[in-house]
């Protein structure tokens, strides 16, 4: 069995990533991972035409198997992304690609932006389930824990209702 995902997660900082820097990826990672595990999975099955054309049939156990496409196209498309852009990039590249492996470099520029192409790392799927899991984890229990501090701190059970749905909230739309 593997080892927990979370010391993966929170573990393990580069000695090149100044701590903040770090927990600012960390925090960026948990906002919005579980969105980008969503991209790079349903990326990964994907096979441009070329492949079949040439041969009449894919191979669904090729390393190359999925799109290849730039670090910016696995950013879901919204307005707060958008002015988030960059620093979602590095976190792309610094945790997803450096530190869990799960992206890969590719061969090749991706045509739209001339920028290095990158792929899901098939020897590392089991993390696009496990990564999930954990964001999930992580949010209920940030959860719980502000809800049981608002409770103790005003007894008032529909504040503390209003900030439990207002977290989800958070989790859940990314505008």
């Amino acid at each position: 069995m593997r080892d927990s995902v979370f010391s993966l997660i929170f573990k393990g900082r580069p000695k090149d990533i100044p701590l903040i820097n770090w927990i600012k990826f960390l925090f960026l990672e948990i906002y919005l991972g579980e969105q980008l595990l969503e991209m790079i999975s349903t990326t990964a099955a994907y096979n441009e035409g070329d492949q079949y054309a040439k041969t009449g049939q894919l191979d669904f156990g090729d390393k190359i198997n999925g799109l290849s496409k730039s670090l910016v196209y696995f950013i879901p498309s919204s307005m707060i992304n958008k002015c988030l852009c960059v620093p979602i990039t590095e976190v792309l590249y610094k945790k997803y690609v450096i530190h869990y492996q799960l992206l890969t470099e590719r061969d090749g520029v991706d045509n739209e932006s001339a920028l290095t192409c990158y792929g899901l790392n098939h020897d590392k799927i089991h993390l696009l389930t496990e990564l999930k899991l954990a964001y999930n984890t992580i949010w209920a229990t940030m959860n719980i824990i502000v809800v049981l501090i608002v409770f103790i701190s005003t007894r008032d059970v529909a504040i503390t209702v209003a900030t439990g749905a207002f977290i989800e909230l958070i989790r859940r739309f990314k505008w």
